[in-house]
């Protein structure tokens, strides 16, 4: 699997996980610590906001339980989705399969 990829699922998983959840945060006990690792790299390219110290406080006392890490797409992970879903499929020229740049390849 690619990283652009990965990422996309990684994206998904939070997406799914964000619309059952009753504040719009999905929490630490949704997800493994290597989940909670791959969805806190995708904070740097602005696709996934991570809960600060307040937010976590706030989280903590809707919980009735110490919250320690808390996630959510931003409106840039939103459209990344979005685009994903409905950009067209095509294969990549002969010869350049694999190839790319940047944090998706």
């Amino acid at each position: 699997m690619r990283n652009w990829e990965k990422a996309l699922s990684v994206l998904e998983a939070l997406r799914e996980r964000e619309e059952e959840a009753a504040h719009g945060w999905v929490l630490d006990s949704q997800f493994l610590l290597p989940q909670q690792q791959s969805v806190s790299a995708l904070e740097s390219p602005g696709l996934v906001e991570m809960a600060g110290r307040q937010d976590c406080a706030e989280l903590s006392a809707w919980e009735s339980r110490t919250v320690r890490w808390a996630a959510r797409l931003t409106p840039y992970g939103h459209d990344t989705l979005a685009y994903a879903r409905d950009r067209p499929r095509s294969e990549p020229p002969p010869g350049e399969a694999g190839r790319g740049g940047g944090w998706w390849s």
